[in-house]
């Protein structure tokens, strides 16, 4: 059963051992007693009041970083749970949940404003959550004053929400189209009629700034934390399932990276994958090579962390190291035309290329076979294979492991899949090869693979388990 304890000078209790497959678990159903439907309220309510009190005692962009994830967990986890009541309770107690609503979103942006207060200015509250505004916010370590507040760069961290002015915009033929914004008779930002910010627009460092994550072409650092004099590079991975176990077998999961220097600027960078519009020829030739972007900030690293399995690995690095990687970073970033393809030039292979450029080697590549069965085949079974692979079959000489590959399950397999992806690359930006030969198919089945984030999230557990650095 899901309880909810106070503690002094603690964050909140909350069955948290389990983690957020608990809530998933949790026996709320509609048809209950009206004193259970009461208390299960209320526990919503103590969860979020203990999160919103611990919240108003401390200066966020203080915190190490360690504390402020850990921070942003547990609010998340508290974010799944007013979901699930919301998708139970939503219609039969709607003021309850919009009260949760509103002290939920005071903690995702700092806790210091009173939900009383949120519930005064509707325009605040629609304009941070079209824009996904919290979670932004909160990923950065900001938070707003007392009042409503909202960073723009050039005029501080901390603008008045009431010292803008919304003035109707409208096109050519008179027909209003959207709101621009302006402080001091300058207009700061511009959205939709729903109060989404235009293209060109983002929020970077704690502020609305001028600045697109894809089509700009220069790269900029998206947070600034405090400053230890040295270099390094995180590589993040996230899975879609819950507990990290296994991998997917549809788009979703991803690979990113942030490179941190001495004056602790962060850059966050990820593949965005295909910059053009998919028509009914991009996905039928899906496998082929699509014209691509970088993205930065990559757009996860402003994601709930509940929304994935997420790991992060920290390493420290050179100036040189970072010097050498920020110089091809920014180099993508202005060119704007990467060959992408889902199997070998993929999110995972960007960030091992750009590894790579400061010397750092990653293993990411799993055979598409392997996939199916680390996907498919029971935990226990995965886990022997794992261990086997890593303590006899890594130590074979290479013709051997290569030779695996004909044994005649794995190698029909493997045709049949290696068939079907290099029937999908037919048509391919830049005309580049595919990846996949019809040689590789035939008769070098062990190429037949792909670079993919459940492979790098092997290499971040393998590499934490070596050096004993914590991610």
């Amino acid at each position: 059963m899901f309880s909810v304890c106070a503690k002094q000078d603690s964050f909140f209790s909350v069955s948290y051992e389990s983690g957020l497959l608990s809530i998933e678990k949790m026996p709320i159903e509609r048809n209950i007693s009206s004193a259970t439907k009461a208390k299960i309220l209320e526990s919503g309510t103590v969860l979020l009041k203990g999160t919103l009190d611990y919240l108003r005692k401390k200066n966020i962009r203080k915190l190490a970083h360690e504390e402020r994830d850990e921070i942003a967990s547990r609010v998340d986890f508290a974010a799944s749970y007013i979901k699930k009541l919301k998708r139970n309770f939503g219609k039969t107690h709607p003021q309850e949940i919009e009260n949760l609503e509103l002290m939920l979103l005071s903690a995702k942006i700092g806790g210091k404003i009173d939900p009383e207060t949120l519930k005064k200015n509707p325009d605040f509250i629609r304009f941070l959550t079209v824009n996904h505004l919290q979670h932004k916010i909160q990923a950065l370590g900001r938070e707003s004053w007392v009042i409503p507040t909202i960073g723009i760069e050039g005029h501080g961290d901390y603008v008045f929400w009431s010292s803008l002015q919304k003035t109707p915009k409208c096109d050519a033929d008179g027909k209003q189209v959207g709101y621009q914004f302006f402080l001091k008779e300058q207009v700061v930002f511009e959205t939709d009629l729903s109060l989404r910010l235009l293209s060109g627009y983002s929020y970077i460092d704690g502020k609305i700034a001028k600045y697109h994550s894809i089509f700009s072409p220069e790269l900029r650092h998206y947070d600034t934390q405090p400053k230890d004099g040295t270099f390094k590079v995180e590589v993040w991975t996230a899975l879609r399932d819950a507990q990290g176990q296994r991998p997917a077998l549809r788009l979703g999961e991803h690979s990113y990276m942030v490179l941190v220097d001495d004056e602790g600027k962060r850059f966050g960078v990820g593949q965005y994958g295909v910059a053009d519009d998919l028509g009914i020829s991009g996905v039928v030739t899906g496998c082929g090579y699509k014209r691509g972007s970088i993205e930065a900030p990559d757009r996860y690293l402003m994601l709930p962390r509940s929304s994935y399995n997420m790991k992060k690995t920290v390493i420290s690095i050179s100036k040189d190291q970072f010097d050498r990687m920020k110089a091809r970073l920014q180099q993508d970033k202005k060119e704007q035309n990467i060959p992408v393809f889902l199997l070998k030039s993929n999110c995972t292979s960007y960030v091992r290329e750009i590894m790579e450029v400061g010397g750092i080697a990653l293993k990411t590549k799993v055979h598409l076979v392997n996939l199916l069965f680390l996907r498919l085949a029971p935990l226990f079974l995965v886990r022997a294979v794992e261990t086997w692979k890593e303590k006899i079959f890594s130590v074979l000489p290479t013709w051997i492991q290569k030779g695996v590959y004909f044994n005649p399950f794995h190698y029909l397999l493997g045709v049949g899949i290696g068939i079907g992806a290099r029937l999908l690359s037919c048509k391919n930006f830049q005309q580049k090869n595919p990846d996949i030969s019809w040689g590789d198919i035939f008769f070098r089945p062990w190429k037949i693979e792909m670079d993919h984030p459940f492979a790098l999230r092997q290499w971040q557990e393998a590499y934490i388990e070596k050096t004993g650095e914590q991610s």
